[in-house]
């Protein structure tokens, strides 16, 4: 017989099953101080999986069509908590638990990401603001604004050791490489553009009389000539000051407010136990986040060059291939942010709520995935 000429139609190919969570990538979110009445929105208290490729594929079309299109899907859990929201949260991921610092109820809650519940509860001095845990996992230190302490607690067996007092009211703590706690406070003022007793050290290992070591401030430099002064207001937030480690913990950024009109932002190096650099800057926010290689973080809105404090960014919802109901609040409830840990992806949720007296319930229900370079919004995905 004679071969049929005509070409064999292409056989279509067999559908594969990939193997589970193939391509995707782990990534964890913390959403700073967004809170609606008396729930504390955690997303995804274990992991969030997120699939990369998904995600790349999906940006283009969402560009091209979101006028078109509404997705309106969510995921993640609101759970309640006790006290309401808190004032600060650290992870522990060696333990798989989170600890709320609760400045309603002077207690640390101990919350299992696992179960989803408050396994146990942690009293501490009046207000709580802030906590850090030390690099070893060992030590959980928390600031007490209301009687001017520092809390500190050993992990291991999960209570207070020690209570340190301080000469101001406590904001901010963070731990260096070096397993000491720098700590930030309200102070005395400004004298001559210096900040007087903003900054102190804790070092456990030394002598009662001598553990506390108060930190020089260099004074304050104002915005060059001829560069345009920002004009922002501070955004109102639990407590004005907070710190934030590198991962390697070699230096320790932070926002500080010693008067109600001057707000600086610094960089501390861990083994020197001196300040850098630091610059005035108007409109920053305490809620602050740290790129994985440490050259850059962000302060609410704000991403900051950690070598100069040269302002590198500004997230402004008019960078959204999408629409949003309204611009970004940039003085009550603005959110936080967080890196990815290979630094491809900011993540960030932000108040899109119209500034009013008394503070509306915060708008922030959307997950923005950003360019960590830019902060242009890739995505935005529904929050419960």
């Amino acid at each position: 017989p004679t071969p049929d000429p005509r070409p064999l139609a292409p056989v279509p190919a067999r559908p594969r099953n990939f193997p589970p969570r193939a391509g995707f990538t782990k990534r964890y979110y913390k959403e700073s101080r967004v809170s609606r009445k008396d729930k504390y929105v955690i997303t995804r208290h274990t992991t969030i999986w997120l699939g990369l490729t998904a995600l790349a594929l999906l940006a283009p079309a969402a560009r091209m069509a979101y006028s078109q299109q509404t997705v309106g899907a969510t995921f993640g859990d609101v759970v309640k908590l006790p006290g309401g929201t808190p004032s600060d949260i650290v992870l522990d991921e060696a333990r798989q638990r989170l600890y709320l610092i609760n400045n309603t109820t002077s207690l640390v809650y101990v919350f299992d990401y696992t179960t989803n519940q408050v396994v146990t509860t942690i009293g501490v001095g009046k207000t709580p603001l802030a906590g850090a845990m030390s690099m070893d996992g060992n030590w959980l230190y928390v600031t007490s604004s209301g009687n001017a302490t520092l809390n500190v607690i050993d992990l291991t067996k999960g209570l207070v050791t020690q209570t340190v007092s301080l000469t101001s009211a406590p904001q901010g703590v963070e731990v260096g490489a070096d397993g000491r706690a720098l700590i930030s406070m309200v102070g005395t003022g400004v004298v001559s553009g210096v900040p007087q007793g903003t900054l102190a050290v804790y070092d456990q290992n030394q002598t009662a009389g001598s553990q506390v070591q108060y930190v020089n401030v260099p004074a304050l430099p104002t915005t060059p000539a001829p560069l345009p002064a920002p004009t922002l207001t501070r955004p109102t937030t639990t407590f004005s000051g907070k710190l934030l480690r590198t991962p390697d913990g070699q230096h320790i950024v932070g926002v500080i407010t010693p008067t109600s009109s001057t707000t600086y932002v610094f960089v501390y190096e861990v083994a020197s136990g001196v300040v850098l650099q630091n610059r005035t800057i108007s409109g920053a926010s305490s809620v602050l986040s740290m790129a994985p290689d440490g050259s850059r973080f962000m302060a609410g809105f704000t991403m900051f060059d950690m070598s100069t404090l040269a302002i590198i960014a500004q997230q402004n919802n008019a960078n959204a291939p999408f629409a949003f109901t309204g611009a970004v609040n940039t003085l009550q409830n603005i959110g936080g942010s967080i890196f990815s840990p290979d630094g491809s992806t900011l993540y960030s949720a932000f108040n899109t709520a119209a500034t009013s007296t008394p503070p509306p319930p915060s708008q922030s229900s959307t997950l923005l995935v950003n360019d960590p370079a830019n902060l242009a919004i890739r995505l935005g995905i529904k929050l419960p």
